[in-house]
């Protein structure tokens, strides 16, 4: 049900691509808090490149790798973010 409503992939969506989705992602992890695992809000669909990558590798150092269409990391937890001057 939640693809059929968000039927386009999350992450390929900020970075300017249109991406069908196949997987639903939990943006917080549920670790069987069963509220957790079916609210709505902590779901987002993406598709399986996202999910098997950049999204793995976030889940294991602790920010997104995901880059904006001009290259640009989107997480600003990201160490190129971190350094980069605010204007």
């Amino acid at each position: 049900m939640f693809l059929d409503q968000t039927p386009l992939c999350s992450p390929c969506e900020k970075s300017g691509k249109e991406t069908p989705a196949t997987i639903v992602h939990h943006k917080i992890e549920h670790k069987g808090d069963e509220a957790l695992f079916y609210s709505w809000d902590n779901l987002e669909s993406v598709c399986a490149s996202c999910h098997s990558g950049h999204i793995r590798v976030s889940e294991h150092v602790g920010y997104s790798q995901a880059c904006d269409a001009d290259g640009w990391p989107t997480d600003s937890r990201h160490p190129s973010n971190k350094s980069r001057s605010v204007t």
